[in-house]
């Protein structure tokens, strides 16, 4: 299974990649949004999952990134990341999104538990 990250945060994105690696599923890692975007462009039929932040620098959230990746392909499986306190973030979520969201800071193992249950989720 291949998981997109989107994470801005050098030390972040290096820790769930290796995570994710070592647990036998490959990942294309982006800085920003736009990163993201040409990412998926070249592999988009090849990821199963996006792991986005939910703030990044540039013009894109995750968001927004989650929202437009998921309009061309309905089926993604995607995880929002976020240092927002769980109430503040979960008032831009609709019930119905389909999404998981994961707190940071977070260990290893909530990462791979919270990965796999979504790639898992119908």
């Amino acid at each position: 299974e291949v998981v997109l990250i989107a994470e801005d945060e050098d030390s972040l994105r290096a820790v769930a990649a290796a995570a994710l690696l070592r647990h036998g599923y490959r990942v294309f890692s982006a800085v920003n949004g736009a990163d993201a975007l040409r990412m998926w462009t070249a592999h988009r039929n090849e990821i199963d999952l996006l792991f986005t932040d939910m703030v990044m620098p540039g013009e894109m959230t995750g968001w927004e990134l989650a929202t437009k990746l998921r309009a061309d392909k309905p089926g993604l499986k995607v995880i929002i990341c976020t240092g927002y306190s769980q109430e503040s973030a979960l008032r831009d979520f609709d019930a119905n999104t389909r999404m998981a969201m994961l707190r940071k800071p977070f260990d290893v193992a909530t990462l791979l538990q919270v990965v796999r249950k979504s790639l898992d989720s119908n």
